[in-house]
């Protein structure tokens, strides 16, 4: 079940086989739940590069995930938003247009 036994390169380590190998049994194990062995660990948490602020090619364009929000505003001062889509249950997108070094907030409620 461990896919790569450390205490092989190192001697000093032998005396905490044990824990080590369980550590890696319990890593291991908890990677199978998160992926269900269907998908890749780094396809299962690479969310930062969906959600958050982020320039397309359409313009900027603001997700959350807020499963138990029941509004978000987008405080901003010059940006216009264009509306505020729910894409999937606790998933929020809107796009906004936004001027270069312009700051923009939001408040989850």
């Amino acid at each position: 079940m461990v896919k790569y036994d450390v205490t092989l390169s190192d001697p000093l380590l032998e005396p905490f086989k044990p824990v080590i190998r369980r550590r890696q049994e319990k890593s291991l194990l908890k990677e199978l739940e998160f992926t269900g062995r269907e998908r890749r660990l780094s396809d299962v948490f690479n969310n930062h590069l969906y959600f958050g602020l982020h320039e397309t090619a359409e313009g900027w364009v603001f997700r959350e995930w807020a499963p138990n929000a029941t509004a978000i505003y987008l405080v901003e001062r010059l940006a216009k938003a264009r509306g505020f889509p729910v894409e999937v249950v606790g998933q929020w997108g809107v796009g906004i247009e936004i001027a270069e070094g312009e700051d923009v907030a939001w408040d989850v409620v």
